[in-house]
This record gives structure tokens, C-alpha cells and sequence, in this order.
């Protein structure tokens, strides 16, 4: 109920009164109706809603995953290739959905398993190939953990130590190798592998009751989880039993060493070497006689002891197939096989190993064979062994028949050089009688005519003509020259027979002492001649000092004619040079130079026979030392010449 006021005049006046009645019966009523009615039509439009809904994810979801599951579901190893599909229209990469992940994902995971199956395929053809690697190899592998417990071991490991391999894995390295071996050998480099070493060395083994050595190498493993390798997991051993080995390498060190300075003892010392390596009761080298089928026995050890040389005829027995086919190895029933060998009776042979013995040119000379009455198993050191010992064989046997050869060769030469000793000893007589008539009988005539020439320009110098007396002078220069050849041509015999006597000599001073006596005989004073200080060499004096003052007086000589002569006599490498600025020669007819009575200069130009350079080569040479000259017209000669240190055996120059 509300008081209805009016406001007249500023004084409010009550004019009604308002009443409202309400009831909430119809209200209630209104609403549940209204409610049905919501109800209803909400419950239509969701279940049109719904259907649709379905409908689109049924097309565009359920059946693409309903697609996913059953290719999973029949996922298997064999259909890795067949890829999933979706039967709708592919997206372009930019606008793919989250279906097209999954198919991708689908997709990857097969080729990851695809790769995966790959590499395990090829990890175990590896593998298979790597156990058919450790099952037949020779060598020793094993594989032991931290606690020294075999995980692995290879057939060879077995055979070795007789084991099966149920024996040896899971048990203690210690339980198979014994407490002292491991102790002292194993255990302290196990304790460095462990901690990232690797090892590798020789030790002695004693295995059923007998030794061997080992050649043994310890590598680290890591586990494939530790690419750092900072834990060792366990060890790979690796051994090889190199006992045969040393063995064969104790052979053929002796045989290296054998001075074989006498051949017979070589060749019994071989044979008996053999015999001991192949434990056979006969070993033999033969040699190849001239006649093609016969074999001399070098030496034959059979039984211990060696027998007496023997030559058969090959014919039918394995030694001739050594010489035609270079080796034979019958390990069990020889006699079938050479049923003609005298041999095998004697001995009842079984097996024969022989080897082709050749020259270093490739030619067959003989053999090297071991035989026995035991069936004996080839392996292939014993083709080493046999081809190590025939070649050493060949190589002694070709140096005996070279040293024989030279023997004969000396023998022969001696007897050659006696013979020429003789005829030179005669010879020289000869010689010593020619310079004995050259020095008398020649002497006496010139010494008549230039006696006569001369009482003919004292006598009847009045009577004479000029031209008589050119002519007497003529015949006078003549004599005098010829007597200088004579005294050239024995002073060049002598030079040649002279018996050295070798010493130290001072060069300078004896330089020294040719250049004052040349100064006593003539004017040298304008000279400028420096000779080098400390000049040493070994020699015979008296043909050094001839040489000496030849070289000295001809290069003053031919310096003479210079304004300011120079002479040089120094140290030039490992020989000596004498040098001066004269008229020099031309090369051209070097050859004439060390010839007798050859010259480059008439006497107008310089006098002189032609005989000291031929001395001076001929002293040079018994010296067995070197000359030869540099020279050019106007400028002077270089003489270079070399004596040895240290004199070979003389030799003698004609």
C-alpha cells in the first residue's frame, strides 16, 4: 500500500492511496511452462547438433583413426616397406593437420625401425663373420672381466690349454694359468689395463708339462654406454705362441752366423741342423753331376752320424722331381709313390721334404732333402725353413766354386807375373846396358866432333869462311844438344828404375832450396815468387825435388820475358799449384805436354829438349798421385799436381 501526495502551493495535500496486490501462483505456473518449453526445443537443436557433430568427426576423425588402428594393429616386421595412408586429400606442408603428424610419425618409425633392423642385420653378419674369425684363427683370444673371470674364450684358447669351453668361461684366470703366473705376470698388468693401458709382451707359460712362449697383448674395453671411456668393463687378450718361431728364428740365426769359411764344415753343420728341426733320421745336400742324372752327396747325416759321399743315379726317385719341379713333400707312403728308390728299403722311408738348390742365376745345381721312417705332417714352416737353408746353401756353395776359380785364376797370374818379372828383370837389364852404351859409347864421337869443330876455329879460324864457321857452329850446337838428349833420355830411365824411398818431406823449404839454386845460376832478382808456409807431403825426395825444380825452372822460364814476372807455389784442395804469368800455350796440343822430346816453343822463342814435363809425369805417376795444366797464350800457366797422403803398392809406368 503507498500514500499518493501532491505538493500545492508548498503544502502537501494526500490525495489517494495506491494498493498492489500480487500472487506467485501464476508466476510459478508461467515459469515451468516456460522451462518445458526451453527444455524441449534445447533438446532438439542439441541432438540435431550432435548427428551433425558425429556425422563431421565420423568423416573427418574416427574413420582415419579407425584406418590408424587396424595398420597398427597388423603392424609387422615384413611390411615395414608398405607406408600408412589416409584416404583423404594431402595437405600442403604448411597447412598440415594433427593427422598428418601422426601419419609422418607412422612413417619415421618405420624407417627407424627399418635402419635399426639394418644395422642389427649387419652387427650380426659382423659378428657371425668375427666367431668364424676367433673359431679358426690359431691365435689365443679371450675376453675377462673386472674380476678376472673369463666371458669369452676362442676354440684355439681350448685347444690350447685342453679345456672345453664350459671349463674355462665363468671361472677364475687365476684356476687355468696357476697362482704364480698370475701373481707375478698377470695380475699386475691386469691392475694397469684396468685403469686405461694397453700391454704388450713375451712370457713363459708351462702348459702340460711343457713350455711355451707367448706373445700377448692387453687391450682395454669400454662399454659402448661411455663414449668418454672412463670405466674399463673388462680386457681383450690376445696371445700367440711363438715358441716355433723362436725356435726356427734360433736356426736361422746360427745358420746366418755360420762363418762357412770352410765349406764342408758348413754343409755338415746344415744337414745336422736340419736333421735336429724335423726330428728325421736322414738329411742330406746333393750336388747335380755334369751328366744331368746323377747326384753326388755333398754330405749325408743319417742316425747321427755322417756317411760316407755317395753318387746315384736319380732316376726314379723324389730327387728327381726336386731338380725338375724345384720341391717335393710326401708326408706318409713314399714307397708308393717311388716304388724304384733304393732308399726306402734301407731305411723303410715314409715321408721325403726336398728343396731345388740354384745358382744366382736361376740354375739348377743340386738339392737339400730330409727323409724319415715316420709318416711326418707338412706345415709351412717347413717349406720356410728348407727354402731358408737351401738358398744359404746355394749362396756357399757358388762362393766355394768362385773361390776355387779364383784360386786357379791367382795361380795362373802368379805364374804370369813371374814369368813378366823375369822378362822385366831382363828387360831392365837391357835397359841399364842401353843407357850404359848411350852414356859411353855415344859420348865419345860427339865428344870428337865437338873437339874437332872446335880445333877448326882455333886452328884455321883464318882460313874459315863466315859460312864455315856458321856451319862449324851449326855442327857444335848440334853435338851439345845431342849430348843434352842423351843425359834427357837417362835422367828419364832413371826416373823410371829408381827404387823409392818414401818420406815426409818439408815442400816450402824444399821449394825454398830449388828457387836459390836457380837464383846462383842466373838473375831471378826482378822476380816476385811467393811460396806458401807449411807445405807438407810423403814421397821419395830426391824424384820430388827433380819434380820440384822442372815445374820452378819452367815457370821462370817462360815468365822471363814479363816486365814483373810472378811466380805462385801454394796449397790448391787436396794438391798443390805453381802458377806464373808467362807466354802460356795452347790447349789445343796439350796432349804433346808430358810426351818426351815434345815442345810447344821453338828455340827461338824458348830453349829446351822437351824431357821435364815427361819427368815430372813419370814422378808424378810413381807417386800415383795427379797432374794436368791450364794455360792460354799471353796469360800465364796453372800446374795443378796431387800426391797422396798415403802410398798405395807402387806401380810401374814405362
Amino acid at each position: 500500500e503507498y500514500i499518493l501526495t501532491y505538493d500545492f502551493l508548498g503544502e502537501k495535500k494526500n490525495i489517494g492511496r495506491l494498493v498492489a496486490t500480487a500472487s506467485l501462483t501464476g508466476v510459478y505456473q508461467r515459469l515451468l511452462d516456460t522451462l518445458w518449453i526451453v527444455l524441449l526445443s534445447n533438446g532438439i537443436k542439441t541432438f540435431l547438433v550432435a548427428g551433425i557433430m558425429l556425422v563431421i568427426i565420423r568423416q573427418l576423425l574416427t574413420r582415419h583413426l579407425h584406418r590408424l588402428a587396424m595398420f597398427l594393429s597388423e603392424f609387422d616386421i615384413p611390411a615395414l616397406k608398405d607406408r600408412l595412408t589416409l584416404d583423404r586429400k594431402p595437405n600442403p606442408p604448411d597447412k598440415q593437420d594433427e593427422l598428418d603428424v601422426v601419419v609422418n610419425a607412422v612413417g619415421r618409425m618405420q624407417a627407424n625401425l627399418s635402419q635399426s633392423l639394418e644395422e642389427i642385420h649387419e652387427r650380426d653378419r659382423r659378428l657371425s663373420i668375427y666367431e668364424k674369425i676367433m673359431s679358426t684363427t690359431s691365435d689365443m683370444m679371450s675376453f675377462v672381466d673386472r674380476d678376472y673371470k673369463y666371458l669369452a674364450v676362442n676354440q684355439a684358447y681350448c685347444k690350447t690349454f685342453n679345456k672345453s669351453f664350459d671349463e674355462i668361461v665363468g671361472h677364475h684366470i687365476e684356476e687355468l694359468l696357476g697362482q704364480d703366473h698370475f701373481e707375478n705376470v698377470i695380475k699386475p698388468r691386469f691392475d694397469n689395463v684396468l685403469r686405461g693401458r694397453s700391454y704388450f709382451f713375451e712370457s713363459t707359460l708351462r702348459i702340460n708339462g711343457h713350455y711355451i712362449t707367448l706373445e700377448t697383448t692387453y687391450l682395454p674395453c669400454y662399454s659402448e654406454d661411455d663414449p668418454g671411456k672412463t670405466e674399463v668393463q673388462g680386457i681383450v687378450i690376445h696371445a700367440r705362441d711363438i715358441t716355433e718361431r723362436l725356435r726356427h728364428h734360433k736356426i736361422y740365426t746360427a745358420l746366418a752366423r755360420h762363418p762357412a769359411s770352410d765349406l764342408q764344415q758348413f754343409l755338415d753343420d746344415s744337414v745336422r741342423l736340419l736333421a735336429q728341426v724335423f726330428e728325421v733320421r736322414l738329411a742330406f745336400v746333393g750336388r747335380l753331376l755334369d751328366n744331368g742324372h746323377e747326384i753326388k752327396t755333398e754330405t749325408l747325416y743319417m742316425d747321427g752320424h755322417f756317411q760316407d759321399k755317395v753318387i746315384y743315379d736319380m732316376s726314379g726317385t723324389p730327387c728327381h722331381d726336386v731338380i725338375q719341379n724345384g720341391q717335393v713333400f710326401v708326408e706318409d707312403q713314399l714307397n708308393s709313390r717311388y716304388p724304384q728308390d733304393p732308399v726306402q728299403s734301407e731305411i723303410s722311408a715314409k715321408s721325403y721334404f726336398g728343396v731345388a738348390i740354384a745358382d744366382e742365376n736361376g740354375k739348377v745345381i743340386g738339392l737339400i732333402a730330409v727323409i724319415h721312417d715316420q709318416p711326418v705332417e707338412k706345415q709351412d714352416i717347413h717349406e720356410e725353413v728348407l727354402g731358408v737353408f737351401a738358398a744359404r746353401v746355394a749362396v756357399e756353395m757358388d762362393r766355394h766354386d768362385a773361390l776355387r776359380s779364383l784360386q786357379t785364376y791367382k795361380e795362373n797370374l802368379e805364374r804370369e807375373v813371374e814369368r813378366r818379372t823375369f822378362d822385366l828383370v831382363n828387360l831392365n837389364k837391357e835397359m841399364e846396358s842401353f843407357a850404359y852404351s848411350v852414356s859411353h859409347d855415344l859420348r865419345t864421337p860427339l865428344r870428337a866432333i865437338n873437339g874437332y869443330c872446335t880445333a877448326l876455329v882455333e886452328d884455321c879460324a883464318d882460313e874459315l869462311s863466315e859460312t864455315a864457321h856458321e856451319y862449324l857452329q851449326r855442327v857444335k850446337n848440334a853435338s851439345v844438344r845431342m849430348s843434352a838428349l842423351i843425359d834427357g833420355m837417362l835422367q828419364l830411365s832413371r826416373i823410371s828404375r829408381q827404387e823409392m824411398v818414401i818420406e815426409d818431406i818439408d815442400l816450402t823449404q824444399l821449394a825454398h832450396d830449388v828457387v836459390d839454386e836457380i837464383a846462383a845460376a842466373r838473375d831471378i832478382s826482378h822476380y816476385r815468387i811467393d811460396i806458401e808456409n807449411n807445405m807438407t807431403v810423403r814421397g821419395d825426395k830426391k824424384l820430388i825435388t827433380i819434380a820440384v825444380t822442372n815445374l820452378l825452372e819452367n815457370a821462370i822460364k817462360y815468365a822471363s820475358r814479363e816486365p814483373e814476372p810472378e811466380i805462385l807455389f801454394c796449397k790448391h784442395g787436396d794438391g798443390f799449384l805453381i802458377q806464373d804469368n808467362g807466354i802460356g800455350f795452347d790447349m789445343r796440343y796439350r796432349e804433346k805436354l808430358f810426351m818426351p822430346f815434345q815442345r810447344l816453343h821453338d828455340d827461338k822463342q824458348m830453349q829446351g829438349i822437351g824431357i821435364g814435363l815427361a819427368n815430372v809425369y813419370r814422378i808424378i805417376m810413381r807417386h800415383q798421385g795427379e797432374i794436368r795444366l791450364e794455360s792460354e797464350p799471353g796469360k800465364g800457366t796453372k800446374v795443378y799436381f796431387s800426391l797422396p797422403l798415403e802410398m798405395k803398392p807402387a806401380q810401374s809406368v814405362a
